[in-house]
């Protein structure tokens, strides 16, 4: 049986959830969901997606990407959220916009990750790193049982919380654009063209030897978290933060598969 799973991720939070589970699956290929254009959908008989919750969203990558993807009822289609805080709208997002084109029947599943906007909150004590990926190991393992067994599952509906600040998550995804291209570069950015190669979207250039971000920023954080020189800056981050990424996900392996 053919499988593929499509993910998008900045820090590796994604990447590992899918990696975890394709592992599981076997034979399953893995592809960022930017390159989903690429590939023949049509012959595959499953079909993952995974994406990360940006303020109780999905990404809008995520949701362009999906665009007139073609689907069919007989493949197996899954959905897996991976967030930090609240999962929100974000499986609503995605089985919305593939239910325009698509008569499929979808699984929906989320697991926790740590989370990694530090724009706003740096990242956790390790302990507690370790003990919300132990729990994700765990969860990645019934969502494998269920995909492997075809079981239905029942709609993942916004929780509470989401939809308490729903307002302000979306006046915040309205603005990331302009968010990114706030970023900047410090004295001793070494312009190693790192935070270029990982940047999901391909948002970031050089020009006369300066990093300059553009206009399709997601905020998913790649470029100022995977920077090795810590030179990466924006007017909202606090000193003291410290960044995140994946533990058991390398530099290359976002980038070669970017």
């Amino acid at each position: 049986m053919a499988k593929i799973i499509f993910y998008f991720s900045g820090t590796g939070n994604s990447f590992a959830a899918s990696r975890a589970i394709a592992n599981k699956l076997r034979e399953t290929e893995l592809a960022p969901i930017s390159q989903i254009r690429g590939y023949d959908i049509e012959k595959y008989e499953t079909v993952g997606f995974v994406f990360p919750v940006y303020y109780i969203h999905a990404p809008e990558i995520v949701i362009k990407s999906l665009n007139n993807v073609k689907l069919n009822r007989s493949q197996q289609v899954f959905i897996v959220a991976a967030h930090g805080a609240s999962y929100g709208y974000a499986l609503s997002d995605v089985k919305c916009q593939l239910s325009k084109n698509n008569d499929v029947v979808i699984q929906e599943f989320r697991v926790n990750m740590p989370g990694n906007y530090i724009l706003e909150y740096g990242a956790n004590p390790l302990f507690y790193q370790k003990n919300v990926l132990r729990k994700a190991e765990k969860k990645i393992e019934k969502i494998v049982d269920a995909v492997l067994h075809n079981k239905p599952t029942k709609p993942i509906k916004p929780n509470l919380l989401a939809k308490l600040f729903r307002h302000n998550g979306d006046g915040k995804t309205e603005v990331f654009h302009k968010l990114g291209a706030e970023f900047e570069t410090k004295d001793n950015c070494i312009c190693c063209g790192i935070c270029q190669e990982i940047c999901p979207v391909g948002n970031i250039s050089f020009m006369n030897g300066n990093v300059v971000w553009g206009n399709m920023c997601q905020q998913c954080m790649a470029c100022i978290q995977w920077c090795p020189q810590n030179a990466i800056t924006h007017p909202a981050l606090k000193v003291h933060r410290k960044r995140y990424t994946h533990p058991d996900v390398s530099l290359e392996q976002l980038w070669r598969k970017k």
